[in-house]
């Protein structure tokens, strides 16, 4: 297309290539599997709810943050990997799971409004949680989501002390599709 991606092609041509590499079909099986090292094909977990389903990681698969018990860490966006048997309230998984805090969360998917225990109609409308030592807590919140989770990580990033850890999960790209706003689009980015 019209677009051209140069941090792509900078890293397809410094990068590594895979000759035998696997993906998983949707967001939240590519999550699990990032943050506990197992291949998962089945359903996101529980999205806000203390219940425990089959979906649910048990206690005993070890997140990225609990393999790194010395690192400063935090989860900043969307989890969608069910609760922690025992934790209490929903807001507070990702912390029982060893991250030291979970920033402008959502436990699904922005589009979520469907579900009775959230309040999401869209990426400026979404059930923002913001949990740590102080405690867990969720409200509704009418920024714009993508952008609040690059500023949440901007700003901690460099606030955190060594050795850290920080992950990043946006809600894009969900159906149905939408166009970012303007000031967040690169310069002659196409019209839709």
């Amino acid at each position: 297309g019209p677009v051209q991606p140069p941090p792509l092609a900078r890293l397809a041509t410094q990068g590594v290539t895979f000759t035998k590499a696997y993906a998983n079909p949707v967001c939240a099986t590519t999550r699990r599997a990032l943050q506990y090292g197992r291949w998962w094909l089945r359903g996101n977990g529980q999205n806000c709810s203390a219940a425990v389903s089959a979906d649910t990681p048990s206690l005993g698969e070890l997140s990225l943050a609990e393999a790194l018990p010395a690192h400063a860490s935090a989860f900043i966006g969307k989890w969608h990997l069910g609760t922690a048997p025992g934790v209490g309230a929903w807001e507070c998984t990702p912390l029982a799971r060893g991250y030291d805090a979970w920033i402008a969360g959502v436990p699904s998917n922005v589009l979520a409004g469907e579900i009775a225990c959230l309040t999401s109609t869209g990426y400026r409308d979404w059930h923002r949680v913001d949990a740590g030592p102080l405690g867990c807590a969720s409200s509704v919140s009418s920024e714009y989501h993508p952008r609040v989770v690059v500023n949440e990580f901007a700003s901690l990033w460099p606030s955190l002390p060594s050795p850290r850890f920080v992950t990043v999960n946006s809600n894009l790209a969900h159906a149905p599709f939408h166009r970012p706003p303007a000031d967040m689009l690169p310069v002659g980015y196409p019209p839709t």
